[in-house]
């Protein structure tokens, strides 16, 4: 009698039972595939140069570079995703402008992402000029913007190194 035969007392194969292990390890691998893949996936990005203000209403002749830059948000996911609370941190380098502990912001209206959309917020990190218009002087700051956004998955946080360009009365 061969091994591939069954033999009379109705034993099968060797091979029989590894086929079904690998079968199944591979059935349990793709289940638990689809299962972290199946759910909202947060991705941030930061855009921090800005652009020009088009209207600016409070110096009409003065062109002013937005200090706040656009954060996007994205559900990578197949899920929809809620973000409840977000913030944004900026921490200038004490190299770029020394004595300046920072600007925060932040955002508690909850925001609904549906699978592939995609919201855009722009934080207020730093103060509005103030001032005569023909006084504002340009001043080039460097540091470190984090974001943190609490949504239906979790905690989430991202750190970026951006560049921005504050408006201040000059002498």
């Amino acid at each position: 009698m061969s091994e591939s035969e069954p033999s009379k007392s109705g034993k099968l194969p060797r091979w029989v039972g590894a086929y079904g292990a690998v079968v199944a390890t591979v059935a349990l691998s793709w289940n638990v595939f689809q299962y972290f893949d199946s759910r909202p996936r947060l991705e941030v990005q930061i855009d921090g140069s800005g652009g020009l203000l088009t209207d600016n209403t409070l110096w009409p002749h003065v062109q002013l570079s937005t200090p706040n830059p656009l954060i996007r948000f994205i559900n990578r996911g197949s899920k929809p995703l809620t973000i409840y609370f977000m913030q944004a941190d900026f921490r200038p380098n004490p190299s770029s402008i020394p004595h300046v502990d920072g600007y925060s912001s932040a955002f508690g209206t909850p925001l609904k992402l549906d699978a592939g959309d995609a919201k855009d917020w722009r934080p207020s990190l730093v103060p509005s000029p103030s001032g005569r218009a023909d006084k504002l002087k340009a001043i080039h700051v460097s540091g470190k913007l984090r974001i943190l956004a609490l949504t239906t998955n979790g905690k989430y946080e991202k750190q970026s190194e951006i560049a921005v360009t504050l408006m201040t009365a000059g002498p």
